[in-house]
Order: structure tokens, then sequence, then C-alpha cells
């Protein structure tokens, strides 16, 4: 025990309570949730001596004496109360008699008198036998489910007639309302648990949080041994942090620390940098800290991070408040944009690779010279006038040059420099700055940039790309660029129809059904490329037929589930395939009528995929057919 120990006082009057023959009273040790009450009092229950065993109930949704009696029976007989075994209940049930009328507060009226059962035998036998009187810890008193008054009446008989000493673990913010401390403005509940509590607890303690301790806990919980040896060297720093968030709450510190574990796991180890895992770290703490205290929202993350948001005065009171708060907060780099923050605290989902671009692009591993030129802007808000203005003439000059090669960058930028130009800075004003970026656009789909592939495609999101969200979204001239980048992206997508609907013929005309079908709709493997897309549309009718009638048996039972799955479910996307298949089902009647070689069953098959794909997404039969092909 140090200087330090905040609870110093508290173990040593439990070291005087519990040497008293009869306390005739119990002890209230109270704490908001997660401060650390119990943990605290299971570390001082095992400096007591072997006997008496002390006995610990946790009220935490017990709602009758006999779970209360149930819990008890299962320490003092452990062997009977194992599931193998497990009689305790009835045992205790079968001995329970009477009732114990109390009055706590001499009015000559029984308070909480709604029978309260004790055992004449087994726990009372085993009260009475202790030699040097026995120890019960009650544990999360708020979290009963009897009257508070009742439950109190009850524990206050093992302390009026056992010569027991009890210690009650309580939040008491939860029992009495935060805003009712005074008795006149207590409930009718309240006012009993009151009267009640005033008879049975001689001595009440604060316990306050021992962050030295728990964190000792903590850290030897992180599995990892570079994750646990860096939180070690960061401990001042994470100390500090939990301080300053004024929160009592040590269960959320040890589940921060290890959701942060998680965190860097997800961080190459090639790329982990010492001072950049601490600024990860301290935005970790604080965000966490703030969300799970219920000061800060998830969708306010995204914001935080955004030097055009923080004009708008929800979000740079929170931002003000938070730097007023966290001090700390402005030596270090966050490293990862706001979208990857928003997306990380809020669904838990850690995107390795857009992380991994994020620290690529920051500024322990990028010169700024080398960083490009959108992220530059993106990060406006700590540049100086001289080297802003200089920032922005590049970025002008190179959006006239039609100079962008990346939809995503070219967005970002332009995004930017409405919002700039909005408050004066730069030298086009923002329709100026759209229509400029508008011709970009158009000579990216003439270079065929457009569409994106994939992967790049997979960069963007609901409103920003590469993880970090567009600036100038609340801007009328940005708003309107978005809308055209859209038309423009579409006009592109149908462009390519014609060329993707070549490419699946031709792996028909080399009898690879699967690389035919595969892109047609989606799959557990995430395939699907093409399964809301018209490209069937494109395809001539009859060159599919032709090359589907060399096919075997299993390719063409590959093609009709395809055919079938690519129209299960939502199908507006795909109206424009109606005339296709339709021509599909009439020349596979024509073409068995002609002759033609093809298996008969599976040609039957997927002539019937074929006829029930039109009649359930278009809702008739394609030209009128009602019978299967000869």
């Amino acid at each position: 025990m140090t200087s330090t120990d905040q609870n110093a006082h508290v173990r040593e009057f439990l070291d005087y309570y519990f040497k008293l023959a009869s306390p005739q009273y119990a002890v209230m040790l109270q704490a908001s949730w997660g401060s650390g009450k119990t943990w605290f009092i299971k570390e001082y229950l095992k400096t007591l001596p072997a006997e008496p065993k002390p006995i610990y109930v946790s009220l935490n949704g017990l709602s009758s004496k006999e779970e209360i009696e149930e819990q008890f029976f299962e320490q003092m007989h452990p062997f009977l109360a194992h599931k193998a075994t497990k009689i305790g209940a009835k045992v205790l049930k079968s001995v329970l008699k009477g009732a114990l009328k109390i009055d706590l507060d001499g009015d000559g009226k029984d308070d909480g008198t709604a029978t309260v059962g004790v055992p004449d035998v087994g726990i009372k036998e085993f009260l009475r036998k202790s030699q040097s009187g026995s120890i019960i810890i009650f544990d999360d008193l708020e979290r009963c489910e009897l009257p508070l008054h009742q439950l109190l009446g009850y524990i206050n008989y093992f302390v009026e007639h056992d010569d027991t000493r009890v210690v009650l673990l309580a939040n008491e913010n939860e029992i009495f309302g935060k805003e009712r401390r005074e008795a006149n403005d207590r409930t009718k509940e309240e006012t009993q648990y009151a009267r009640v509590r005033e008879k049975l607890i001689g001595k009440s303690f604060e316990i306050s949080p021992d962050l030295h301790s728990a964190l000792d806990k903590f850290l030897v919980e992180v599995v990892d041994n570079d994750v646990r040896t860096m939180l070690v060297q960061e401990r001042a720093l994470i100390s500090e942090l939990h301080v300053s968030s004024k929160s009592s709450n040590l269960r959320h510190l040890r589940q921060s620390l290890l959701d942060f574990e998680r965190l860097v796991l997800a961080i190459d180890p090639e790329t982990r940098n010492a001072e950049m895992l601490r600024g990860i770290l301290a935005t970790f703490l604080i965000y966490s800290f703030e969300l799970r205290s219920g000061n800060l929202r998830t969708d306010q993350l995204r914001s935080l991070g955004s030097w055009v948001s923080l004009m708008g005065a929800e979000v740079r009171d929170v931002f003000q408040e938070m730097q007023r708060k966290y001090p700390q907060i402005q030596k270090f780099d966050s490293v990862l944009s706001s979208d990857l923050w928003e997306q990380i605290m809020g669904s838990g989902f850690i995107d390795r690779a857009a992380i991994a671009v994020a620290i690529g692009q920051s500024e322990f591993y990028a010169k700024e010279l080398e960083r490009p030129i959108w992220l530059r802007l993106a990060d406006a808000f700590e540049m100086a006038d001289a080297d802003l203005a200089g920032l922005v003439k590049e970025a002008v000059d190179r959006l006239q040059q039609q100079d962008f090669r990346v939809l995503g960058e070219l967005m970002h930028v332009t995004g930017s420099l409405v919002t700039l130009s909005s408050i004066g800075i730069g030298t086009l004003a923002a329709a100026q700055v759209v229509d400029t970026a508008l011709a970009n656009v158009e000579k990216l789909k003439k270079m065929g940039v457009l569409p994106l592939s994939p992967d790049e495609d997979k960069l963007f999101g609901h409103t920003g790309w590469a993880g970090r969200s567009f600036h100038g979204e609340d801007k009328d001239e940005f708003k309107q660029f978005l809308r055209d980048v859209t038309r423009i992206k579409n006009e592109a997508v149908v462009a390519s129809y014609p060329a993707k609907a070549a490419e699946l013929l031709k792996f028909l005309n080399l009898k690879d059904a699967a690389a035919f079908a595969t892109p047609l709709y989606w799959s557990r493997d995430g395939s699907g490329q093409y399964a809301r897309a018209p490209v069937l549309a494109y395809m001539p009718a009859k060159d599919f037929v032709a090359a589907i009638a060399p096919l075997q048996a299993k390719d063409l039972s590959i093609i009709a589930r395809a055919i079938e799955s690519r129209y299960d479910g939502s199908t507006s996307d795909l109206k424009e395939e109606k005339q296709w298949l339709d021509q599909v089902a009439d020349l596979m009647k024509e073409f068995s009528q002609a002759g033609k070689s093809m298996s008969d069953f599976h040609k039957y098959i997927l002539w019937q995929k074929v006829v029930a794909a039109s009649s359930k997404v278009f809702g008739q039969n394609p030209g009128g057919i009602t019978s299967a092909p000869a």
C-alpha cells in the first residue's frame, strides 16, 4: 500500500471491521459502473486469512430470495452444486420456511415484511458454526430485480442475528435518480430504500478507480507480444488520456486496449512506426472513451477530420470541446482518415488495404511533396497561408491542363477547390472549377479510364474516395458536379456492354461454361461482376444459341443454373434483357425443329429456365411460348 493508493483508507477500515466480534451493521462500497469496485473487493479478500472463507453473491438479475440462496448453497457445497450433481436448489427450497418480520426504522411497522425467507438450516447453521464470524459480499445491488427495500430487509437478518460481516457493492447513481438526491424529490421506492439503508448501512465509502493496478492487469491480457510491449512503453500516455477523459470506468479502458490490439494487428509489421502507432493509439483511445461515454456519436467522426466540416457549428463545438478536454490531441497525427475512423469505431470493420494506403500516404512514409495533391489539399487546414496559396495554384493549373488521370483524385481536388473558392481562396469561381473538372472527366471517358475497374471502383464510398470524404458536399456546385460525374460514369458503363457481351460469348465458343456463367450472378466467392448489368441484351441471341449447341450436358446445367440465379430476386436493373430472353427461347425451339444436335433433356431444362426467367422477371411468358422445344 503506497501513499498514492486512493483506497487505502477503505482497506484500513475493512481490516478493522472484519475483526469486530459483532458489528451489527453493514458496509457499503459505492462507485459507478466499471470503476473497479468488484475488482477492489476481490483483491482485498485475497489478503484475509483462509478461514472463514467469504461468500460472494452477485445479485445481478436475481429476482427471488431462492435464487440468492442457491448462490449461497453453491459456494458452501461446491461438490453438490456441481452441474453433474446439482441438487442445491431443491435442497434449499425444502428447508426454507416461515417469514421474519423486521421493524427497521422503529416506527412500529414491519419494513419489507413480504416474507423474508431465511433458512433455519443450511445457510443459518453454516454462519453459526463460523468460529471467527462469517463474511458475505453482496455485489451488484442496483441490478437485483427484487424491490430493494425488501432485499435490504433480507440482508439485515444476517447483520443483526448472525454476527455476520456484510459488505454491499452498489452504484447508487442507478438507485437514486441522479437528479433526485434530495429527500423531498425522491420516488416512493427511493424513499423506502433510503429508510432501510439508513438502518442497515453503518459506513459507506466511495471507491476510487485504481488506474495503476488496473493497467497492470489489463496489459497482461494483451496477447500479442509486440502490441503489449508498445502499450507498456506508452503506459504514461494511456494513463494521461484516461485521466483527461474524466471517466471512472476502467472497464471501458480494458475494452479499448483489447480493441486497439486488433487494430494494430491489421497493420503490416513492416510499416509499424513507433511515433505513428503513438498517434493512432491516442486517437483511438480518445474516440473510444468519448463514444463509450456517450459524448460523441460515430457519425460525427467523419466530420472531425475535415477542415470543411469544422466550419459547421455542431462539429466545430464538438471538436473544440475535445481539444479542451484532451490538449494532447494536438501533438499527434491520427494517421488514418476520418472515414476510416468512423468505420473502425462504428461497425468495427477493419479495412487492411485502406489502412495500408493511409499509412503509405502519411507523413511517416511520404515526403510532403511526394504526397498526392488531393491529399495535401485535404490537409489544407494545417498549412500556412503562403503554402496553401501555392498549392491551390498548382491544383488549378493541373485542372486546366486536364492533367488528372484518376477519377477519385480529380473529385477530391474539385471538392476542395469549390469550398476554398467559396471563402475567397483561388483564382477560379466555384462554377468555373466544376466546368473545368467536367472537361477532365470527359477526357477520362475518351481515354478508356471509364468505366472504372472493379478494384478502382471499390475505393469509392458513399460520399468519398480512398477513405476520405469529399469536401464541398454542402455546396450546390459540387452537388451538381457529383450528379454529372454519375451520369458520365453510367454512360461509360453502358458503352462498355457490347465489349463485355462479346467477351462472355468468347468463353462459350471456347466451351468454358463456367467462365461465361460466373460473372452473371452473385455467389459466396465474391463473383458476379455483371450480376446487375444487362450485358446479355447486347449479345446476339442467335450467336448464343449457336455457341451452346455443341456443349455437353454438364455445361448446359451450369448455364441453366446461372440463368436461374441471375433472375432470382430484384431484377429491375435487367429489364433490358427481356427481348434477349424471348429471342433465345424462340431460337432454341427453332434450333431443335431444324434437327440440330443438342442434348434433349438438358436443352429442355435450359429452355425452361429461360422461359421462367422472362415470366418471373417481366410478368409474362416470352413471345407467347407455351410448350417446350420438340
